[in-house]
């Protein structure tokens, strides 16, 4: 059975929150554990990228709103904003669906820049070919 690859990174979200608690949860006394490494800081704000995606190849864009854009959590301008993007950003677009309409258009983007959010087709220049649906 072939996975999409929003079902494939729902699920790898989840494994990660499920390795998340379990790692987190107490654990029985042993012997005395080495000190942790530093945690990596974070680049951006928003919802953090669990994996880059390897190999890809796929379209990008340029974000055409000015002066910037707020990429949101699902394809709609009600959803939370994930992380606002400045007008000429460079984007890759992973995938398109449908939502809310916005400037006469219901196509939406999934976009990937070490997080992932949507953003509305109609603020989005596209650069190559046309991104494949979700």
């Amino acid at each position: 059975m072939r996975r999409s690859f929003l079902t494939r990174l729902t699920l790898c979200t989840a494994g990660g929150i499920l390795a998340a608690t379990i790692a987190a949860a107490p654990a029985a006394p042993a012997a005395p554990a080495a000190p942790a490494a530093p945690a990596a800081p974070v680049e951006r704000s928003g919802s953090p990228a669990p994996t880059e995606p390897r190999g890809h190849r796929g379209p990008s864009g340029l974000i055409a709103a000015y002066p910037d854009l707020r990429l949101r959590a699902a394809p709609t301008t009600r959803s939370a904003t994930v992380i606002t993007v400045r007008h000429g950003k460079r984007v890759q677009i992973l995938c398109r669906t449908h939502g809310q309409r916005v400037r006469g258009s219901s196509v939406w983007y999934l976009l990937h820049n070490g997080y992932y959010a949507w953003a509305p087709a109609s603020a989005v220049r596209v650069t190559g070919r046309t991104p494949e649906r979700c």
